[in-house]
């Protein structure tokens, strides 16, 4: 139910600060939550969108809205409170092999979900996916999101933080689809397994060639229809680099993962729900059969970061 006053809750602290919104901590009677607030300076519409999916989905890897008021002409959200997201943990914790697949599979389930609703979140990242000190993952962070409605929707490539932005919209592509986030996914895959951005870049010229060195340049046989897009510029040939140069010491079976969703061409990308029958996902316990040993300490303090790519 929207509420037109603030609920009675405490402030406890300012857990981050997002593009559209300030993330508080807060407390109230036997809880935490945490409360996004749109900057001003914000659109307020990415608030309302935001609110709008969050009240239709129903995932369990899906962060969820406990409550909403109205204050200063603007719609907050109060969301359940997780204790880390992905970022904050990749830099700050040893996760075996064992936390990476437990964490992968939850992605490609919330992503599975969205994908079945046509819905792109446009803003895959690390630190828009939160954990909870029981190893539960959970999508956040759907101020970009976008329902496709038909092949012919068109959307912004201003979409995806840059590091995490699909070959696609760095060219400019206004008609794209799901697998703008599995690319993103492919990045989540590789920090993963080096503790750092696989393709840093610092404008959408040093993304793209940051890319194609590593995956190499796109051609008549890897993508076809490149040269259709708005933006297009013909790259310096590079034949790119293995996937196993990049990410050593890292099991076959999950580099195949990385290699499938980080295809150059959108249309070779695998969907969620196929990603989930590779075999590095095979077998995944559930939550209550997570044996595990624990990355969580009883008072560990979650810190997320504020840093901007």
């Amino acid at each position: 139910m929207k509420r037109k006053h603030q609920p009675d809750c405490e402030c406890a602290s300012v857990m981050s600060e997002e593009q559209y919104a300030l993330v508080f901590k807060t407390y109230r009677v036997g809880e935490f939550d945490e409360i996004y607030v749109p900057k001003k300076e914000a659109v307020h519409l990415t608030s309302l969108r935001e609110l709008k999916y969050l009240r239709d989905f129903k995932h369990n890897n899906i962060i969820t809205i406990s409550d909403t008021f109205n204050n200063g002409g603007c719609t907050h959200l109060v969301m359940e409170y997780m204790d880390y997201n992905l970022e904050s943990m990749i830099k700050n914790k040893d996760l075996s092999l064992s936390h990476i697949k437990f964490f992968m599979h939850q992605i490609l389930l919330a992503l599975d979900y969205l994908q079945s609703k046509r819905v792109l979140h446009r803003d895959i990242k690390p630190r828009n996916i939160l954990v909870n000190k029981g190893g539960v993952l959970k999508l956040s962070g759907f101020w970009l999101a976008r329902k496709r409605e038909s092949t012919n929707h068109q959307f912004s490539p201003a979409a995806t933080t840059l590091w995490y932005r699909a070959p696609e919209l760095l060219y400019g592509a206004r008609h794209y689809n799901t697998t703008v986030d599995i690319w993103s996914f492919g990045c989540i895959v590789g920090e993963f397994c080096t503790k750092n951005p696989l393709f840093p870049g610092n404008s959408e010229i040093d993304q793209l060639e940051k890319i194609f060195t590593i995956r190499g340049s796109p051609n008549n046989q890897t993508w076809p229809n490149c040269r259709l897009y708005p933006g297009y510029l013909e790259p310096t040939y590079n034949a790119g680099v293995s996937l196993h140069l990049v990410l050593p010491n890292t099991p076959i079976d999950l580099i195949s993962i990385a290699d499938a969703a980080l295809q150059i061409n959108p249309d070779s990308r695998p969907s969620a729900f196929q990603l989930m029958s590779f075999e590095f996902l095979r077998n995944v316990p559930v939550a209550s059969e997570y044996s595990d040993p624990p990355i969580f300490q009883k008072d560990d303090t979650a810190y997320p970061s504020n840093s901007d790519y």
